[in-house]
């Protein structure tokens, strides 16, 4: 038990220090390389597919995905921004599942068995599966590619996940219209201009967040009363 727990503790510290890497690579990438991205710019079924496909590839390795929205919108303007931000972002949030589906799953599992609260916060989740997905993806505050490894190491069905991943056209169109608006690409280093449209964004983002964990947690409470009853069924049908 203390092995799987040092284990999962071990690969969170990894996660968040790879996330904060590519944290700080994409910063120089994106204030170094701008010149040569505008080349591309111009729109266009071909650039939007191109730059969905760099968008799902990247995301895998913790690049943050509001920069990238960001980036589509400045370089390919907002129509097709969007449509590239969208596409890429439904396929971005596939490959961090399925990896962490066939290597934490297991492990989490095992260490969440016998963790009431730990498990009854999964039902939560898994009960309410698209649900779920549509209300966190709607949500700015919540970290795209941090979900996408922490989803997949739940319980939660793939094509729960797949379509609930449906709702990601709300941040897409949002920063793909900033991003529009931004005089060159190089202004997406410095971030979006915190005007009222950015305010109003994110106290939607909040509320919705704290609706999800108001919730959630509700729901968890529920699991919680039933968890000695779940657990006296499973012993009687081990027995």
């Amino acid at each position: 038990m203390k092995e799987s727990k040092a284990l999962f503790i071990s690969a969170c510290l990894v996660g968040f220090g790879i996330m904060g890497v590519a944290w700080l690579v994409s910063q120089s990438w994106i204030q170094e390389g701008a010149a040569k991205l505008d080349l591309v710019g111009g729109g266009g079924f071909v650039s939007a597919l191109l730059f969905a496909m760099a968008f799902a590839m990247l995301a895998t390795f913790m690049v943050p995905s509001s920069m990238m929205k960001l980036l589509m919108g400045a370089i390919l303007g907002f129509g097709w921004g969007t449509i590239a931000a969208w596409v890429g972002s439904m396929l971005g949030a596939i490959p961090g599942f399925i990896i962490s589906r066939h290597i934490m799953a297991e492990k989490w599992q095992n260490y969440s068995e016998d963790k009431a609260l730990f498990k009854a916060v999964e039902n939560s989740i898994v009960e309410n599966g698209i649900k779920t997905i549509i209300i966190v993806r709607l949500s700015l505050i919540l970290p795209y590619n941090i979900l996408n490894y922490l989803l997949g190491a739940t319980e939660l069905k793939q094509r729960s996940y797949i379509i609930g991943n449906i709702a990601t056209i709300g941040p897409s169109l949002i920063y793909a219209w900033w991003g529009s608006q931004m005089s060159n690409v190089a202004e997406v280093a410095t971030g979006v201009e915190k005007d009222l449209l950015w305010w109003v964004v994110m106290l939607g983002s909040i509320i919705l967040t704290t609706f999800f964990i108001v919730y959630t947690r509700k729901l968890t409470m529920q699991h919680l009363e039933q968890w000695p009853n779940e657990q006296e069924q499973e012993n009687t049908i081990s027995n």
